[in-house]
């Protein structure tokens, strides 16, 4: 959306002099980037598990599809597809130690994220 331009100035070793330069301007004729995804709240309980069931209140407005358990290292434990437009989901996380997770939900450009703890 305009004329820009990247240029390079060479001076000499005392930098009083210009030796050369370069300049290129070019044409945007859009703006570049990606669409920021929306992010969304969303409740764990009970927090911390202690019986290896977790449960997630998902707000109505939200459609997820996908759900991941992920460590504090960002290493990716649990992965489950989330069925249907159902505001309370339920996830086995019995096979998880003790520590601390984040549920990860995402879908349709929308994410959502709650940490919880494993006792």
């Amino acid at each position: 959306m305009g004329v820009t331009g990247i240029g390079i100035t060479n001076r000499d070793i005392n930098a009083s002099a210009e030796i050369w330069n370069f300049v290129k301007n070019f044409a945007l004729d859009e703006t570049i980037g990606i669409k920021q995804a929306t992010i969304n709240e969303i409740k764990v309980y009970p927090n911390p598990v202690s019986d290896g069931i977790l449960f997630l209140e998902i707000p109505f407005s939200a459609s997820y599809s996908n759900l991941q358990i992920v460590d504090l290292r960002g290493r990716i434990l649990q992965r489950e597809q989330i069925i249907g437009q159902n505001p309370y989901v339920q996830v086995n996380i019995s096979g998880l130690s003790r520590g601390v997770y984040i549920a990860r939900l995402s879908g349709n450009q929308q994410i959502a994220v709650a940490r919880f703890m494993v006792r």
